[in-house]
């Protein structure tokens, strides 16, 4: 089955908009149970679906040696990689009904999502469906997008109270401006390989990190981000920087929200769905 990505893999000047998947193998379900029973969700991710891509695909090539395939998947972006694994647990798992319980914005009230059944006969089915969920592809290769901090961030030397300068490159450490690539598996692996499993907020910031191209139109190494890039991000002084990154990071890919009504007081919200009971045959997802 092809399915398009919602975020285009560009490898070596190619453009590669899709993918031919087939169905999880037991092994490939043991497999990615194994490596996830780590508490290592990306790698699993990137296991599951080197079992399930048979081919990438491009408008004049396709890769289908499964070396090149995952080593490509490393730099499909995670937002496109969250949909190929959905829709190839769809190949074997029909039943795409998510359960969840979902607090009320306003009154605390708990929506739950499920499916009551009595004397063999449904009762009610409030349950949510993947399917349901809108999935958003962008128009064009659109791999990277730049942010302007409200304010800059600086690291301050802490004997002159001045911004620190790098002796290895002469220039100020901080940033105003920041060009970040859309996170991609690998970015993913790497910041958790660094970060760990155990702080979940300083994960996703360590990701942001891995994923940053410049800084002020400036090309950054693997030496700036392990040196500053993290303690410049704990730093933005305007959270709502931090905000916006995170709606670039989600603006292609599944929306992971749907509508919820409070039966208590009305309230109208947008909900985070929970897919943790859809996943329980393969990987865990961000």
């Amino acid at each position: 089955m092809i399915e398009k990505f919602p975020i285009p893999l560009k490898l070596n000047d190619v453009l590669y908009h899709s993918c031919d998947i087939e169905p999880p193998t037991p092994g490939v379900i043991a497999d990615t149970k194994k490596v996830a029973d780590t508490g290592d969700r990306f790698n699993s991710t990137l296991v599951f679906l080197a079992g399930c891509v048979k081919s990438i695909i491009s408008d004049t090539s396709e890769i289908s040696e499964k070396i090149q395939i995952k080593s490509a998947l490393r730099r499909l972006s995670f937002r496109s990689a969250e949909v190929i694994a959905i829709k190839s647990i769809l190949l074997v798992h029909n039943d795409d009904a998510i359960e969840g319980v979902y607090p009320c914005t306003r009154c605390g009230h708990r929506v739950i999502a499920q499916k009551i059944e009595e004397n063999g006969g449904v009762i009610s089915d409030t349950l949510d469906h993947i399917s349901d969920i809108d999935i958003m592809y962008a128009q064009e290769c659109d791999n990277e997008f730049t942010i302007q901090l409200s304010k800059p961030v600086y690291i301050m030397n802490l004997k002159t109270g001045e911004p620190m300068v790098d002796m290895k490159t002469n220039r100020t450490v901080g940033m105003s401006t920041i060009k970040i690539f859309h996170p991609t598996l690998g970015h993913c692996i790497d910041a958790q390989t660094r970060q760990g499993n155990s702080d979940e907020m300083r994960l996703q910031y360590r990701i942001y990190v891995e994923a940053i191209t410049e800084v002020d139109g400036i090309e950054i190494d693997r030496s700036f981000k392990d040196k500053y890039g993290m303690m410049l991000f704990e730093k933005i002084p305007n959270i709502n920087d931090i905000g916006e990154i995170t709606r670039r990071v989600h603006e292609y890919g599944i929306s992971g929200k749907v509508k919820k009504i409070c039966p208590s007081c009305g309230k109208e919200w947008m909900a985070r769905v929970n897919t943790s009971s859809f996943f329980d045959l393969g990987p865990p997802i961000m």
